[in-house]
């Protein structure tokens, strides 16, 4: 990505409650009507960034003896490609319920001698419970491809992993509950038009109330509220 400048922009609009004729104009009691603010990019050659939007989700689907239990969606993505090997991540909450269900699903596919330690993983959890699933076999199958904008396209297909817990002091598998894990994710870049502002998106704390006070004397103070 070429040069990026961050800014914000702050405005307010402000009325004065008493002004005194032949009076210092500034001096007085002022009101905030209104504010408004944002943060945004700028660059100078037009191109796509990576601003969380994909085509497609990965599934996952429980089941306790090869009965289904529940299917959960993720459409969240981070791929961390480094000397030594690919870690993926995805993940997504509020699956289903109104408990606010999070589930991620994780791949670790080291390199050279690191081979030994692939693994994937996936959790369950909520407010009131939490599972884990493990495939430590390394014969997870998937596909990671970039294309010229830099945008990836995961592919996973048909992982199992099964459950695991803690019991005794050891962590044991129990093959009979297990997930099976598979999809396709395709990040869609965001456009970026060179030279112009582009809004991100992020909420700025504003104050629902300032109110500025000047002095004759040069004193004076700001009293803000906040929702």
């Amino acid at each position: 990505m070429k040069k990026i400048t961050f800014f914000t922009l702050l405005f307010l609009i402000v009325s004065c409650e008493d002004e005194k004729e032949g009076s210092n104009p500034f001096v007085g009691t002022w009101e905030m009507s209104s504010a408004s603010g944002g943060i945004y990019l700028k660059v100078n050659k037009t191109q796509l960034i990576r601003m969380g939007a994909v085509d497609g989700s990965i599934i996952a689907t429980t089941y306790n003896n090869q009965n289904i239990l529940d299917t959960y969606s993720m459409s969240e993505l981070q791929i961390n490609e480094n000397m030594d090997g690919v870690f993926i991540d995805v993940w997504s909450s509020n699956n289903n319920d109104n408990l606010s269900t999070s589930v991620d699903y994780s791949i670790k596919d080291y390199v050279s001698s690191l081979d030994y330690y692939d693994e994937s993983r996936f959790y369950l959890g909520n407010m009131n419970e939490y599972y884990e699933f493990v495939n430590e076999s390394g014969n997870f199958i998937y596909t990671l491809k970039v294309d010229s904008d830099g945008m990836y396209t995961l592919s996973v297909v048909q992982d199992t992993l099964y459950r695991q817990t803690f019991i005794n002091f050891d962590n044991v598998i129990d093959s009979t509950r297990y997930v099976l894990v598979s999809g396709a994710l395709k990040e869609v870049g965001t456009p970026i038009q060179a030279g112009a502002a582009f809004s991100m998106e992020d909420d700025i704390d504003l104050p629902s109330s300032l109110t500025l006070t000047l002095n004759d004397d040069s004193t004076g103070f700001v009293e803000e509220v906040f929702d």
